[in-house]
């Protein structure tokens, strides 16, 4: 569905002297309602404003820019009204949903549901329409970014002519991308090659994640959006767990049903799979439900080499406007075998913060960041913990807890009330890779810094757990 905000100057006011404002209402709402019926909802129109003599109009239907154009005229010559249109701008559904609401006319619910899904209006996600640039740069982004296969869709887009009309969808894409915001960049990029090349009817996207389904029905709202979005861009992004590395139950189902609709919708709405970099669990459960149905082109970034950081390391001076970007590509360590753009990106932001106190504001030179103290455990279990060998994150989450129960403890010292947090713990691991080491010395640092009373460790196997004879193991 594509949806167009129309403005118009009528010849003469629309406003008939001989009735008074409501019916004047009443009248244009009913032939507005009498026109849907007449296309079978196919085509839906509706004027939200009259001023004098211009008026706002809402057109909504699928297919090519011609063929809504003819749509607007019919609609607007169906009204009963002389004069030109002004101007036809697409929106997008949030829009239409402010100018219905606001609208002088009374219309019924029911054309409220046909102009604005409620999977659609009331979803936190991001649509928008995308334009094709006066110079579309798909080819140079691809380059930059060290992203190989996009730089051939790319040049498979512009070898082929363009089709005289939209004809459907060869491919879909997955894109593996950490960073969401450079990831709809890139997206938006493609969208837009695409739509130069009559590959899309319509440059509305929206992306859908976690957040967009957590409050309705995935399936339902999947199934309504689909529906909604013939000639557009479906991107389901999805999100995984920092600590685990593996996503929640909720983007399985998202998955599930994404790779469902997006089968039946193979041909009318291009699907756009956004996952982690390196996920092979988010793959293999895509390629699983979609059972070869549909010819998936992945796009990911590789690590470039130490030119190719250099390259990108200049690209980012010109970018926030450094002229001298050898001290820049100096932090960059040539005996690294290669850089992700994340990394570069990262080794910029720290440095430019000095290039700044060094060039442009050296009456803060002296300055230092800001050095973060956190008690750290102490005594010998702690300083044998620290000297194994691996293991970072469970330090680091041991750390955390010694920091955090100690905030509990001085806290009730001065008499502040806090809950008593749970001091359980779940060590999980093949064999041998030191979860009965690791527990042993948590209960010694846990006692050498005044959490616990006592570092006295009971250990139990399932030996000592369940009985020999039925009926020994409960008590």
């Amino acid at each position: 569905m594509r949806y167009f905000k129309v403005t118009a100057r009528f010849e003469n006011s629309p406003i008939k002297e001989e009735m008074d404002e409501h019916e004047q209402q009443e009248r244009i709402a009913d032939t507005c309602v009498s026109f849907i019926q007449a296309h079978d909802s196919m085509v839906l129109g509706c004027m939200t404003d009259i001023r004098d003599c211009e008026g706002t109009m809402i057109v909504a239907g699928n297919g090519s820019d011609q063929e809504l154009h003819e749509m607007i005229t019919e609609f607007f010559s169906y009204l009963g009204f002389a004069g030109d249109i002004l101007s036809e701008k697409e929106i997008c559904v949030s829009r239409v949903n402010r100018m219905i609401r606001k609208s002088d006319f009374n219309y019924p619910d029911s054309i409220d549901e046909l102009f604005c899904p409620a999977s659609i209006s009331y979803l936190c996600a991001d649509e928008h329409i995308v334009v094709y640039p006066d110079k579309a740069n798909l080819s140079e982004y691809a380059a930059i970014h060290h992203i190989p296969e996009l730089a051939c869709e790319a040049e498979r887009i512009s070898k082929n002519d363009a089709a005289p009309r939209f004809l459907g969808h060869p491919v879909h894409y997955i894109f593996e991308e950490n960073d969401t915001e450079k990831a709809k960049t890139a997206i938006d990029l493609l969208i837009a090659e695409l739509l130069h090349a009559n590959r899309l009817q319509t440059g509305r996207v929206i992306y859908l994640d976690g957040k967009a389904f957590r409050h309705c029905n995935t399936k339902g709202a999947l199934a309504g959006i689909y529906d909604n979005f013939r000639g557009g861009t479906i991107v389901i992004s999805v999100e995984v767990d920092a600590d685990t590395g593996e996503y929640a139950d909720e983007y399985d189902e998202i998955l599930q049903y994404g790779c469902k609709f997006a089968k039946q919708h193979r041909h009318d709405v291009l699907t756009v799979f956004l996952i982690p970099q390196h996920n092979a669990e988010a793959r293999h459960e895509i390629a699983g439900y979609l059972n070869n149905a549909l010819t998936m082109i992945t796009f990911k970034e590789t690590a470039g080499s130490f030119e190719e950081s250099a390259a990108y390391m200049e690209y980012l001076c010109k970018q926030h406007n450094v002229d001298d970007s050898s001290a820049f590509i100096k932090k960059i360590d040539p005996n690294e075998a290669s850089y992700y753009t994340a990394d570069l990106e990262k080794i910029f932001d720290d440095a430019y913060s000095d290039y700044l106190k060094q060039t442009h504001f050296q009456s803060y030179a002296a300055c230092e960041n800001t050095a973060q103290h956190e008690a750290k455990p102490t005594g010998d279990a702690a300083e044998k913990l620290h000297n194994m060998i691996g293991l970072d994150k469970v330090k680091q989450v041991i750390e955390q807890s010694v920091s955090y129960y100690a905030m509990q403890k001085s806290f009730r010292e001065r008499g502040i009330n806090m809950n008593q947090p749970a001091r359980s713990m779940i060590f999980t691991g093949n064999p041998g890779t030191a979860k009965t080491t690791v527990a042993r010395l948590t209960a010694k640092i846990f006692k050498d810094n005044g959490l616990i009373e006592s570092g006295k460790i009971v250990e139990a196997g399932r030996a000592d757990l369940v009985g020999k004879f039925f009926g020994w193991t409960a008590p």
